[in-house]
This record gives structure tokens, C-alpha cells and sequence, in this order.
């Protein structure tokens, strides 16, 4: 079965939409399909790229995420015109692996327009949010559990054969829920898996992208070893591979901090 047996497609305007089976009625597809301005209690920017726009909004009571993909030329809009499926089916076997991200609830296209719908993770902080030594009020929730959890997380993805095409703190939702972490991963766009194994260079890369995100905050450095004793609790890598695998991260992740100061002091 492919993906797009799961939706139902419905016109709205300009624009065509698949949508879940529940959320299946022109209205809700005619909501997708406003142009910003128009929305009834407006749009709420999150985050803007050269590449896309993601904004949030309501529906019945509900909250939703709508990205839409900016027309940077035909190359790069090949790229993109069937993004919609991939993350819906990202999602399905992300969900089949038993992580934790936003479904997937409509994809539309009018012209050279791409929209994708997702679901809104209620009362979810993302990771940068928490970690961040200056959101005191969040820090007082963090302790070696929460990190331990975190990295326990991220390596058990990677063992899946999963890489998350930008791991970066903000692309990690996280709320405590009965007591236990739960870790929500976004934007998935890059996101694939490797059924035959992650290969090292891709764990590489997905680690640096987040030690990254530290170093710019100045991550205490014992928070990122109870990390990496999480990932590789998880990972289960042998330990002359744990080692390669930490000097590579560490040299790749500060070389990208240097390179971000070269360009700041230009």
C-alpha cells in the first residue's frame, strides 16, 4: 500500500489536497489553502528558512503546523514536489520503530506551491529550549535522567538504521509525561533510514549537528558525556568504535564553530 492510500483527496480553490480520512471535508482543505493573511485568528510564524516557512494555526480547537516550500527554480523544486509522501511515510516508519514525531495530516499543491499539514505536539518544548543554561525555569527540570534519556533516544534511532537529516536541538520536541521523557522528532524532510545499518559517517554527522547546538550555548561538557553514555547504551558500538566515533564529532562539530565565528567577525 502506498502512501497516498492513507489520504483522501479533496479540492479547495487553487489547491489540491490530500488529507487524512477524519480531517477529509473542503473546509478543513480550503483552511490549508488560505493565503496567510486570511486566516480567521492568523497565522503564528514558528521558523523561516530561504527554503520554506513554517507557521502554526487552529482548527476546531485543534493545533496544526503548515510548511510550505518556497519555488527556488525547477532543480530545486524536483526536490521537493513529492516531500509531502516522504514525510508521511518517514513518519509511518519512525512510528513503526516506535519514535515519537508529528503526523502527518495533509499535503497540498496548487501550481508550483507545496504545503504539507502536520499535527501539533501539545505542550512540548523543544530540546534547545531545555538545555539552554539560560531558560533557568526550564533547567530546573533537567537533571542526568533527562540527558541520560536523551542520548539513550538518539542512539537507539541510529541502531534502527535511522539518520535525521538536521539534529539540531530545536528539531527535538520533549515533555515529561506520567513521569517519563518523551522525545518528538521534526522536520523530517532529510530524515531516511539505512536497513542494512547507519553507516559511521552518517552518526557523525547527526551527532556534530547537535554537540553543535551546544557549543553555541556553552553545553556544560559532563551533561555531553551522560549523553553519550545514553547513545551508546544504546547504540551498542563497540568501544574502539565509540572512540573514533567521539573524535570525530568533537573535530567535525568545533570546526563548524569556528567557521560560524570566521563568518560572524567578517
Amino acid at each position: 500500500m502506498s502512501v497516498r492510500d492513507e489520504f483522501v483527496p479533496v479540492e479547495a480553490g487553487d489547491w489540491n489536497f490530500l488529507l487524512r480520512p477524519a480531517l477529509a471535508d473542503a473546509s478543513f482543505a480550503k483552511y490549508c489553502g488560505l493565503p496567510a493573511a486570511e486566516y480567521p485568528e492568523g497565522l503564528i510564524p514558528v521558523v523561516s528558512s530561504p527554503n520554506a516557512e513554517v507557521r502554526r494555526f487552529f482548527y476546531q480547537g485543534m493545533g496544526y503546523f503548515l510548511k510550505e516550500y518556497f519555488f527556488l527554480g525547477w532543480k530545486k523544486h524536483l526536490k521537493v514536489l513529492r516531500r509531502g509522501e516522504h514525510l508521511a511515510c518517514i513518519a509511518s516508519q519512525l512510528a513503526e520503530h516506535g519514535f515519537l514525531t508529528p503526523r502527518v495530516v495533509g499535503i497540498g499543491r496548487s501550481g508550483t506551491k507545496r504545503r504539507v499539514v502536520t499535527e501539533a505536539v501539545e505542550d512540548a518544548l523543544d530540546v534547545w529550549q531545555v538545555l539552554f543554561p539560560d531558560f533557568q525555569q526550564h533547567r530546573g527540570d533537567v537533571d542526568d535522567g533527562f540527558v541520560y534519556a536523551l542520548g539513550y533516544t538518539i542512539g537507539n534511532l541510529h541502531r534502527c538504521g535511522f539518520f535525521h537529516g538536521d539534529l539540531r536541538w530545536r528539531n527535538v520536541l520533549t515533555r515529561l509525561d506520567q513521569g517519563e521523557w518523551k522525545f518528538y522528532f521534526i522536520d523530517n524532510d532529510r530524515t531516511q533510514r539505512f536497513r542494512l545499518g547507519l553507516p559511521l559517517h552518517r552518526r557523525v554527522k547527526n551527532l556534530s549537528q547537535f554537540l553543535f547546538s551546544g557549543m553555541l550555548v556553552a553545553w556544560p561538557q559532563a551533561e555531553w558525556q551522560v549523553f553519550l553514555q545514553g547513545y551508546f547504551d544504546a547504540s551498542q558500538l563497540s568501544p574502539s568504535l565509540q572512540g573514533r566515533l567521539v573524535a570525530k564529532v568533537t573535530a567535525t562539530a568545533q570546526k563548524r564553530l569556528e567557521e560560524r565565528r570566521q563568518e560572524e567577525n567578517r
